[in-house]
């Protein structure tokens, strides 16, 4: 059962985020160079109706992502070679913070504290940011020799881990800005993604080569190698708790692992027919959400691998699927223009069978 749909006529959906609250999705559309804050509550399934809370081709610059911030008050946009922080007034926003220039910038987190900003970007560097003045506080060279794809703060927001198409992690010390004196953490194909687990004692990474890998977040020492996909990883995610992590990727697969382990948990999650490109575990780690370029994204039970039912309400590929921070409801993004909501808790209902929506 479909809660809510909402659909930009004629654009791609690159990226749909829910507030902290729940209450508030904001959708990003590259190729309108636009955002919307949509309200499922109050607002109709056509953001033909809403106006854009944010719309690039008035402000100048680019727009590639937008999210909230972790207390949901402002907006933070990342494009071209800045990135913007906005303060929301009703479905208005307007600029309070522009952190620039910075290369082209790929990649953007926020502290856990929410005063500082991380940028990455193709320059091969990444910059930490006051986000009260806008100013620099660090900017972090030496680290790698290619474009820096991603950025993490640790949980504790004391470090950073930056990851880049040379298919290496630098962690840093934000006191310092200087580069921790870790073992190489090295990939043989560029690095996509790089996380913490919630405790922030392991990172996480995920490659082009085939492979995601589990690392000592205090010394970049090995823990295990999750191997197993025939093609490039494009997503991979802890659960809440931290003890199962999720992959996606190109083979068409997702694939579940045991944290303690690096074992692989049951068989590959088969069914796509196409890429995986996001995954996202429930609050309660019960349920898995896989989003694939076969349109279609797909619920799988955690402890037994099964397939729980598809969610075909898409027409064009999926770009991304999270779950609200309380649990209770889903979203799926996709680049036929339309944003989906759908109610967790009929999941759970036994007449349930693959294929209900």
């Amino acid at each position: 059962r479909v809660i809510a749909t909402t659909e930009i006529a004629d654009q791609v959906v690159n990226a749909a985020r829910f507030s902290p609250t729940g209450d508030r999705v904001l959708i990003t559309s590259w190729a309108a160079q636009k955002v919307w804050q949509w309200n499922p509550a109050t607002d109709g399934p056509s953001l033909a109706t809403i106006a854009p809370t944010l719309d690039f081709t008035k402000e100048g610059g680019m727009l590639w992502a937008a999210n909230y911030t972790p207390d949901g008050s402002r907006i933070l946009t990342v494009g071209g070679n800045d990135a913007r922080l906005w303060d929301v007034v009703g479905n208005a926003a307007r600029t309070t913070l522009r952190f620039s220039p910075h290369g082209a910038v790929a990649s953007v987190d926020v502290s856990p504290n929410g005063r500082l900003i991380a940028t990455g970007s193709w320059d091969t560097t990444a910059k930490i940011w006051d986000i009260a003045t806008g100013r620099v506080v660090r900017k972090l060279v030496g680290g790698h020799n290619g474009y820096v794809n991603s950025v993490a703060f640790a949980p504790d927001g004391l470090r950073l881990a930056t990851a880049g198409d040379d298919g290496q992690v630098a962690l840093w010390e934000l006191t310092t800005g200087k580069q921790l004196p870790i073992e190489t953490i090295r990939h043989s194909s560029p690095i996509r993604s790089v996380c913490f687990s919630p405790d922030g004692s392991l990172l996480l990474t995920a490659s082009a080569d085939r492979t995601a890998r589990l690392w000592r977040s205090d010394n970049g020492q090995p823990v295990h190698i999750l191997a197993g996909h025939e093609f490039g990883l494009l997503d991979a995610r802890f659960s809440r708790d931290g003890l199962k992590i999720a992959t996606g990727g190109e083979d068409n697969t997702a694939r579940m692992w045991t944290t303690a382990t690096g074992i692989q948990v049951g068989e590959p999650l088969t069914g796509h027919t196409s890429s995986v490109t996001s995954v996202a575990f429930s609050a309660d780690g019960s349920r898995l959400l896989t989003a694939s370029q076969d349109n279609t994204a797909k619920l799988w039970d955690t402890a037994t691998g099964k397939e729980v039912l598809t969610l075909d309400g898409h027409t064009r590929e999926l770009t991304s699927v999270g779950f609200a921070p309380d649990g209770r409801t889903a979203l799926s993004a996709s680049r036929d223009g339309t944003a989906i909501l759908w109610p967790t808790a009929d999941w759970d209902a036994q007449e349930l069978t693959v294929g209900d929506r």
